[in-house]
């Protein structure tokens, strides 16, 4: 089976002998226009030696005003086990501030607000005094019925 295509893209891997292998930069090559671009990306990808590693949110290789974006991406360098064209187990990639947190975040810091306001208005209230008379008894009320 031959595939004829315009668009090439070859994904440069790099071995560290800290036991991590890193995705450096992907090469573009548009054979129709004879154009090649070395596109990396703005977040470190990488996994230790035998998992892949996987991102939810898009991924963005870029070079200038060439970009290529990937949703869902997952990669693993040599990923052929035993005949199987299957992944290893993936290294997620979560960013710390997800939407769920920024949104919690932000309604406790609503409720804090509106909490810290309505102690302050308890604490400010006063009673009125001009009735009451320093010679005379003082009113007493029973808590019986």
């Amino acid at each position: 089976m031959r595939y004829d295509s315009k668009y090439k893209l070859s994904f440069n891997f790099d071995n560290v002998t800290t036991g991590y292998w890193y995705l450096r930069s992907v090469d573009l090559i548009i054979s129709e226009q004879n154009d090649n671009y070395v596109l990396k990306s703005s977040v470190e990808i990488y996994a230790p030696l035998g998992m892949s590693y996987h991102c939810g949110s898009p991924v963005t290789f870029k070079n200038g005003t060439t970009e290529l974006v990937f949703e869902d991406l997952q990669v693993e360098p040599f990923f052929f086990k035993a005949g199987s064209l299957s992944f290893s187990e993936a290294i997620d990639e979560v960013p710390f501030f997800t939407p769920a947190i920024w949104s919690g975040i932000f309604v406790t810091f609503l409720l804090a607000l509106i909490f810290t306001w309505g102690i302050t208005m308890i604490m400010d209230i006063r009673t009125m005094d001009q009735f009451d008379d320093p010679k005379g008894k003082t009113i007493t009320v029973s808590a019986t019925d």
